[in-house]
């Protein structure tokens, strides 16, 4: 099998509380496979896209809603060659809501959502000068709900402190 493809991602800050990232993948594959005298090979151009995006409430007044965290992550994937056939596209939301409390923010509940729309779902056609066959699964969607609790500090440098005193060997 043989590829050629990119990805490209550029992550974009809009405003002080909200970003989002996108990324494209394209890649043009080949796929050389002989059974006999039965040609298997196939080719053709897949793409894949992801959007995901960002945003903290932050405010400088106490409040219930200080310091939540939203997160949408949308994906979307072209059918996929491959020896045979093609995979079906898959397409997909997920989601996030994150509170940080205590002190320093060292406690966070998160509760998150995978294939909010419940679309996700995988499968191939197989089509060869022998047989034809379509096949698909929905997959599972998951809901979570994560407590986190960071020990100790977690600030961490890649250098050390610079040292004040220089040492002059003249």
């Amino acid at each position: 099998m043989n590829r050629l493809g990119a990805e490209f991602t550029v992550q974009h800050k809009i405003g002080e509380f909200f970003d989002i990232t996108p990324t494209i993948n394209g890649e043009y594959q080949v796929a050389n496979a002989k059974v006999g005298d039965l040609d298997l090979g196939n080719k053709g151009f897949n793409w894949e896209a992801k959007l995901i995006s960002n945003y903290k409430i932050v405010t400088t007044k106490s409040s219930f809603f200080n310091n939540f965290g939203f997160q949408l992550i949308g994906e979307y994937e072209s059918p996929r060659v491959m020896p045979q056939g093609n995979r079906i596209p898959e397409y997909s939301v997920d989601m996030a809501i994150r509170k940080d409390f205590l002190k320093k923010k060292k406690a966070s509940l998160t509760f998150s959502a995978n294939d909010v729309f419940w679309t996700d779902r995988d499968g191939a056609v197989f089509d060869t000068e022998s047989f034809y066959q379509e096949s698909s699964r929905r997959n599972v969607r998951s809901f979570r709900l994560t407590f986190s609790y960071k020990f100790g500090d977690a600030e961490f440098k890649l250098f050390n402190q610079r040292n004040n005193n220089e040492d002059n060997d003249d």
